[in-house]
């Protein structure tokens, strides 16, 4: 008897006792004198065995988009605020420096792109490189928009990182997705095909 021979016949004993101790499964006295391996029994066993993807522990894994703000830079507090979301357990899947320029800021803040101080926000957003990061955690969205603080940082908890380390809506450390589609949306704007590490 081969190796591999050996191995179905292990396998196939082992689930004739499986199924023959459950009436589900229970196999028929033709069946007993088939030595074959069972695939359809196997299949509904591991149906009936297996939790469902959408049910995995990992079912509120998130990734959401950050970006370092220039007054962040400029402060020297990308590393500082990087640190508190790390001790809050977020894991780092992709970061880098990049200079935004018009097109990709008319993109991002296309919601707003036709107010009046959208021009000061290009402005701002552009006046240093800013730092992408990429960020992932259970319910990360959500709980790095708690760990930041509202946008108005002068509206900011002591504690919160805007209102620890912010100045006023558009000064205000870091931005971050809103949502599972912005954060999708986002990670594509701002990292290229590669640039995000399982």
């Amino acid at each position: 008897m081969g190796a591999a021979t050996w191995i179905f016949w292990a396998i196939d004993n082992q689930l004739r006792w499986i199924f023959s101790n459950d009436p589900f499964y229970r196999l028929t006295e033709c069946d007993k004198k088939q030595p074959r391996f069972l695939k359809k029994d196997l299949r509904k066993w591991f149906a009936a065995t297996t939790p469902s993807p959408m049910t995995t522990a990992n079912s509120s894994l998130e990734t959401s988009l950050i970006l370092f703000k220039p007054d962040a830079v400029e402060k020297n507090l990308v590393g500082t605020v990087l640190a508190r979301f790390q001790a809050e357990g977020f894991r780092i899947r992709g970061i880098k420096m990049m200079q935004l320029d018009h097109a990709i800021l008319a993109d991002h803040y296309a919601h707003i792109c036709d107010k009046p101080f959208f021009p000061d926000i290009v402005k701002f957003m552009s006046k240093t490189p800013v730092v992408a990061l990429a960020l992932e955690g259970e319910n990360a969205i959500a709980r790095v928009r708690d760990l930041l603080g509202p946008t108005d940082s002068k509206e900011a908890a002591p504690g919160t990182v805007r209102g620890d380390l912010g100045e006023d809506k558009m000064v205000n450390v870091c931005h971050a997705s809103d949502s599972t589609e912005a954060a999708a949306a986002e990670l594509k704007r701002f990292f290229k095909d590669g640039e995000v590490f399982a």
